[in-house]
């Protein structure tokens, strides 16, 4: 069964909400029209980081990527954020596998506007100079 969601307007496609099961179904559908996509929920952190890197050059004009509750990795994030440069909100709300080594990647983000971090479990301590930095180029919120 096909739970994928999408908004079609004009012919574009321009927001997705995808399930693991979708991922693969409906990735050839992505493209530079693409503004917006949910990734939550989602456990198969290789289903992401696939997606994500093979649809990098079709995404270019992502402005909207939710990752809540994501089995992403550090790495895989770091890998999106730096092929997805006109990002303007990032949700990685309750991705307690996140460890804050992606912190310093947000400031290569020009219209970042919207940042979503709670529940990650970082230890902020450790990342202080990378999140006053991140802080100060975005309207972060915890």
């Amino acid at each position: 069964m096909h739970r994928a969601t999408c908004v079609d307007l004009n012919g574009r496609h321009v927001s997705w909400v995808l399930s693991s099961k979708d991922v693969r179904l409906v990735a050839p559908f992505l493209s530079a029209w693409t503004e917006s996509l949910v990734l939550d929920n989602m456990q198969r952190p290789d289903v992401i980081s696939e997606l994500l890197n093979l649809k990098a050059a079709e995404l270019r004009n992502l402005r909207h990527l939710s990752l809540q509750k994501s089995s992403i990795s550090d790495d895989d994030l770091v890998q999106a954020i730096e092929a997805l440069p006109g990002l303007r909100t990032l949700d990685v709300s309750g991705c307690l596998f996140l460890r804050g080594d992606f912190l310093g990647t947000l400031l290569g983000l020009k219209e970042l506007e919207t940042l979503r971090m709670g529940g990650c479990g970082l230890h902020m301590a450790s990342y202080h100079d990378e999140w006053e930095a991140v802080m100060g180029h975005a309207g972060a919120c915890c």
